[in-house]
């Protein structure tokens, strides 16, 4: 993402701000004042960090580089697919049972992603959600995170904590620090 939006001169300012919190010692707590959060699973969960766009993590199924999502937060995000495609990738993820694995599943932007070549179709909240509900774990949407402006950069391989009763999602910093020094 940073040669597509940081890249550019007229980036928004709340992207750049997002970016550079990625080399703080402070965490993010994402709340509804960055962007409306809906619940489709209530709870809490914490763990690592995982995903990113949808696509690109079904694509690594059946590989060594497959996402291990155990006890883990899952998140996706993805660009340019049509609700049919976003249905076949989550049936994929779900008969693959990274679903069922993750402690809690984050939901980011799905920039451009209605139908194009169909009249009649799901829609993108059908093709998202159909294997969600039935998960009985935390499952939030609406993150700015993705193929968005302004969008929320996190980082991949900390941990985060989310609670869809308190609408919110503290990522942790990205940066290592001794145990005894981490802001919170």
């Amino acid at each position: 993402m940073l040669s597509s939006d940081l890249g550019k001169e007229d980036v928004h300012i709340e992207t750049k701000q997002a970016f550079y919190q990625l080399f703080s010692h402070r965490s993010l707590c994402y709340t509804d004042q960055i962007s409306m959060l809906d619940t489709i699973c209530e709870g809490e969960a914490t763990g690592q960090l995982i995903g990113g766009n949808l696509t690109l993590l079904v694509s690594t199924l059946g590989t060594p580089f497959e996402l291990d999502t155990k006890n883990r937060i899952l998140f996706i995000e993805d660009i340019d697919e049509e609700p049919y495609e976003i249905d076949r990738m989550m049936t994929q993820l779900y008969m693959a049972n990274k679903l069922q694995d993750a402690a809690g599943i984050i939901i980011g932007d799905f920039h451009n992603c209605y139908p194009k070549k169909r009249t009649e179709s799901l829609s993108l909240e059908m093709a998202l959600t159909s294997y969600l509900t039935s998960l009985k774990k935390p499952v939030m949407k609406g993150f700015r995170i993705g193929h968005c402006s302004p969008q929320t950069a996190v980082a991949i391989g900390s941990y985060a904590t989310m609670s869809t009763h308190q609408r919110t999602v503290e990522f942790e910093s990205g940066i290592a620090l001794p145990k005894d020094k981490i802001e919170r």
